[in-house]
């Protein structure tokens, strides 16, 4: 069952297909070590990309600050995916903010996901993340219905990132001007995935009513 409902966009690019989120998933570890495999051949230090107050280990037992570089990095990510936009777009006449100018309707190939569907995934769980994430350690405390929305919420968010992460990967092979930025917001998802997982161990199993089968 598809995980959640786009927009009238949806129905120009088939994101509603559990093919499309198939092939979505499949790029997801291929994205990962093209990553790794980029960084070093430029000789870039991920983590340097992304340093900042936000992403600094909290102290121990200082779980009000988890829940803060939690929060920052997922905030952080969706105000660093609309400067990449602007950048990638707007600087060049005539093009929206989300149409990357070297990008018309060029496929992968290997996966056969467009660079449109890419953005317009990265675009719909860019916010969302952060929206999930926010709801999820604002539950977490709480018993009951309270804990279960936590754990759905984180679970969303977790499936934003992964998917969010597979769609970087297919612009990052079209845009290899644009390695640097994406390669630093793949990092900040890869931050955030680890984080959450973490702080919400259950979430990936936990089962949503009228969205997940247990199997």
């Amino acid at each position: 069952m598809v995980d959640e409902h786009f927009g009238p966009d949806a129905e120009k690019h088939d994101l509603t297909s559990e093919i499309f989120w198939q092939k979505l998933s499949e790029m997801f570890t291929l994205t990962m070590d093209m990553v790794r495999e980029t960084a070093v051949e430029m000789g870039v230090d991920l983590d340097s990309l992304t340093e900042g107050p936000e992403t600094e280990s909290p102290g121990p037992g200082s779980e009000a600050a988890i829940v803060h570089v939690i929060e920052h990095l997922a905030k952080r990510y969706a105000g660093q995916v609309d400067d990449w936009f602007d950048k990638e777009c707007c600087e060049h006449e005539g093009q929206t903010a989300n149409q990357p100018w070297q990008l018309r309707d060029h496929k992968n190939q290997q996966n056969d996901v467009s660079a449109a569907d890419a953005v317009d995934v990265i675009r719909w769980y860019q916010h969302q993340i952060y929206i999930k994430i926010r709801r999820a350690l604002s539950n977490a405390a709480q018993e009951d219905e309270a804990a279960s929305d936590a754990a759905g919420s984180a679970k969303v968010a977790l499936i934003g990132v992964d998917r969010s992460i597979s769609a970087w990967g297919v612009l990052l092979k079209l845009l290899p001007d644009s390695n640097t930025g994406i390669l630093a917001l793949v990092n900040i998802l890869e931050n955030l995935r680890s984080r959450v997982d973490a702080e919400f161990p259950a979430a990936r199993n936990f089962i949503r009513p009228g969205f997940d089968s247990e199997s």
